[in-house]
Formats: structure tokens, C-alpha cells, sequence
């Protein structure tokens, strides 16, 4: 069986980037989890908020969005 070929960069890099929002996103959510009958919940207004401010910064400044994702999916 021939080995799998190499991820070509592009996407390599969407994959690191996606992988850093649902970072930020899990660690935004989670510092805002309330226990309710022992189960973790956030807030929907907490997910909108998140999602609103993520999709306006990218569209303020795509270039530097995508840079700032980059540096943080290579930390």
C-alpha cells in the first residue's frame, strides 16, 4: 500500500486555522458555563457574541484576521 500523500498547504493551513477558532471559541464559551443539573451550559447570547465578533473582525481585516490565527495555530 503506497504511502499517503503530503497535505498540500493550503489545505494544511485551513485546517490550522480552523482547528484555532474552535480553540478560542471552546475557551471563550467555557469560561462563561453555568452548571445546570450537573451538565454544562452556555448561554446562547454567549455563542452569538463570539460568533458576531469573529465574523466582524475577519471582515474588518481579513489579511491581518488570518495572520493573527497563523501565529497563534503555530504557538
Amino acid at each position: 500500500v503506497p504511502a499517503p500523500a503530503p497535505i498540500p498547504p493550503a489545505p494544511a493551513l485551513i485546517l490550522d486555522v480552523s482547528r484555532r477558532l474552535l480553540q478560542s471559541f471552546v475557551n471563550y464559551a467555557l469560561s462563561f458555563a453555568q452548571t445546570i443539573q450537573g451538565t454544562p451550559c452556555v448561554p446562547v447570547r454567549v455563542i452569538n457574541d463570539w460568533f458576531d465578533r469573529t465574523m466582524h473582525r475577519a471582515q474588518v481585516d481579513p489579511d491581518g484576521f488570518l495572520a493573527r490565527l497563523q501565529s497563534q495555530a503555530q504557538e
